[in-house]
């Protein structure tokens, strides 16, 4: 059992408890647990495979914990890359890591969902 089976059974057993608060946003788990079953479904659809490392390039946030989860259901592995690092730096922890994929969040307001 992994992490994200974990919310699936907090979307079960208690639907409308908040998990995330956003800004004016508040999430619930079902609704968190959706996004990340809609995450999981695009990268099985982008032929991740069990086992891929998915590196994840965005601050913290509401999508960014989406996307933690979509990953770990998909059957991959998510590598945390500091948004916080220079261009240089991130790049070279980019090559390193030998990533199929990743996920990057450009900009938008808080308590803006995917």
């Amino acid at each position: 059992m992994n992490i994200a089976t974990n919310l699936e059974w907090s979307a079960f057993f208690f639907p409308d408890r908040p998990v995330i608060s956003e800004g004016d946003s508040v999430i619930s788990y079902v609704r968190l647990n959706r996004k990340a079953n809609r995450v999981a479904t695009a990268l099985i659809d982008l032929k991740v495979q069990p086992g891929d490392h998915i590196g994840i390039y965005a601050p913290n946030s509401g999508d960014w914990i989406a996307f933690y989860f979509g990953v770990l259901k998909a059957g991959a592995v998510p590598v945390t890359l500091s948004s916080q690092l220079s261009k240089r730096a991130s790049s070279t922890s980019w090559r390193d890591s030998g990533h199929p994929a990743v996920w990057k969040r450009l900009s938008a307001p808080a308590g803006t969902w995917i």
